[in-house]
């Protein structure tokens, strides 16, 4: 996966007056909306700018499942911890971050990756060790926009089995 991706290295504090965001299993979301209140009242404290259209996620795991989310709501800040990454301009970011969400391949190699302790770590660097086969930018862009759908579909559908039941 590290010839498709690139890190992104863009950091600033909260006086930048960024908003504060988290990756978490169910998707990139407001601090406070997460947590019911902000972080951090420094104005010290470096995050990493996370870009609109840009990926993240927690880098450590009590399970060894990790979940990266595209940033679709704004450009905003993240702690440091969470790799901020996008894809390099012959890869899909979309189709990249459903088929690592989706692949067993991957959550085997998330398993490798446990080093002793409760948790495990996947930073960018082992990230990038992810060998994954990719066919070309417009066929990605193809699978990636059909499984969009069927996932917007599958939201539908369980909306309306929730409000039957």
């Amino acid at each position: 996966m590290g010839t498709m991706v690139e890190e992104l290295t863009e950091y600033a504090t909260f006086d930048s007056g960024l908003p504060l965001l988290t990756s978490s299993r169910s998707g990139l979301m407001f601090q406070n909306e997460y947590r019911d209140k902000k972080s951090t009242d420094s104005g010290e404290t470096l995050f990493s700018v996370v870009p609109l259209g840009a990926c993240t996620y927690r880098h450590m795991s009590d399970d060894n499942i990790f979940h990266l989310n595209v940033n679709t709501l704004e450009k905003g800040l993240v702690s440091r911890e969470y790799p901020v990454f996008s894809a390099t301009v012959d890869n899909d970011l979309d189709f990249l971050v459903q088929y690592v969400n989706s692949s067993l391949k991957f959550r085997a190699f998330c398993t490798e990756q446990k080093k002793g302790g409760t948790r495990t770590r996947l930073y960018f660097k082992v990230l990038s060790e992810f060998e994954m086969a990719a066919p070309s930018k417009t066929e990605q862009q193809d699978i990636a926009e059909y499984f969009k759908t069927l996932d917007h579909l599958i939201t539908l559908h369980q909306r309306k089995c929730d409000m039957l039941f």
